[in-house]
């Protein structure tokens, strides 16, 4: 008996292209605004208030005004038109935040490491110094400020580009492409090596619980807790703890005198050393224990999995963030050494 033959299913990889390449234009046009917003700024400042040395607070409003007041609507803008589809609204469970918190915070470590090390050979291989990043700023800034910059406000808008507007507009080819797509932006977006490689881990939990809850505020919730457990916790140590005295004692003695002169602060270090040893030891149990559970939903137009990559990153959009990502870093740097 004949049996007629089951036709392949066609894709439309140039329409899907096109869409993941809007999308990296639209992050380019993100920082277009951004930077173009800081140097007008910068010269209103100087020429109009006579600012001569800009404090980290000012710096913080400047880019939080230009980031979110102009690049976020700017991004808005771009992709406003373009298709668009919210995942099922599912429960939102406490143990599950939990879970997923302590998860992201291994795979933090983890990335965190490899980023140290990246960021060490890539300083050795090109003589620059490319360790400068926003976090550097946080010891500086008054707690309250640093709470509503990278607490609240950071990861709100955080969230919304990179789980809501992005994932909403690419879940339509696969669950998987969509995540890991939001979450290498995502890494990217950060301008640095040495928060690369953990931004694009945790980036891939929180777009996992963004397209199985279908709730934004479930991830600004799970991602300002981890920008508060790692960014604010230990900026306000630092501010009662000489942090580079502490490392550099070497002997028995010179850590003695550190814990003599200041045996609270010390102690509050260490306290907060073996809290991110638990976490992190916790965290990798529970990921190994629930890997197996991860489950993803059919999309509509699921891309077969030897044209994803191509599909998804070798579009101009995309190239140009990801080349504007690498590039302005390095020459930021340049400019500082041999400026």
């Amino acid at each position: 008996m004949d049996q007629t033959p089951v036709a392949e299913p066609t894709y439309d990889f140039k329409s899907a292209q096109k869409q993941f390449s809007r999308i990296g234009l639209a992050l380019v046009a993100f920082f277009a605004a951004t930077y173009a917003m800081a140097f007008l700024a910068e010269l209103i400042l100087v020429y109009v208030f006579a600012v001569q040395v800009f404090p980290a607070w000012l710096s913080v409003v400047v880019s939080c005004v230009g980031m979110y007041g102009i690049g976020v609507p700017v991004v808005c803008l771009c992709l406003r038109g373009m298709k668009s589809s919210a995942p099922p609204r599912g429960e939102v469970r406490i143990g599950t935040l939990c879970i997923l918190f302590l998860i992201a915070y291994a795979l933090m470590y983890v990335g965190n490491i490899a980023g140290m090390v990246s960021t060490a050979l890539l300083e050795k291989a090109t003589g620059l110094v490319v360790t400068s990043t926003a976090i550097d700023l946080l010891p500086e800034l008054p707690w309250y400020i640093t709470l509503l910059y990278a607490v609240l406000i950071g990861p709100f808008f955080e969230e919304l580009v990179f789980r809501k507007m992005i994932l909403d507009r690419t879940r339509v080819y696969g669950e998987k492409t969509a995540i890991l797509f939001s979450a290498l932006l995502f890494g990217f977006f950060h301008m640095n090596l040495q928060q690369f490689f953990y931004a694009v881990l945790i980036g891939l939990v929180f777009g996992y619980l963004y397209l199985r809850t279908g709730k934004l505020s479930a991830c600004w919730v799970l991602h300002s807790l981890f920008n508060f457990f790692g960014g604010l916790l230990p900026s306000l140590l630092m501010q009662y703890v000489d942090y580079d005295a502490l490392l550099s004692a070497d002997t028995p003695e010179a850590m003695l005198e550190q814990v003599s002169e200041n045996p609270i602060g010390v102690a509050l270090v260490m306290l907060y050393g073996m809290l991110v040893m638990c976490l992190t030891l916790v965290g990798s149990v529970l990921f190994l224990l629930y890997r197996k559970r991860l489950h993803f939903a059919a999309a509509a137009h699921t891309l077969p999995s030897d044209s994803e990559a191509t599909t998804a990153f070798v579009n101009v959009g995309v190239i140009l963030f990801v080349a504007l990502c690498v590039l302005l870093p390095m020459i930021g740097a340049a400019m500082v050494q041999f400026g």
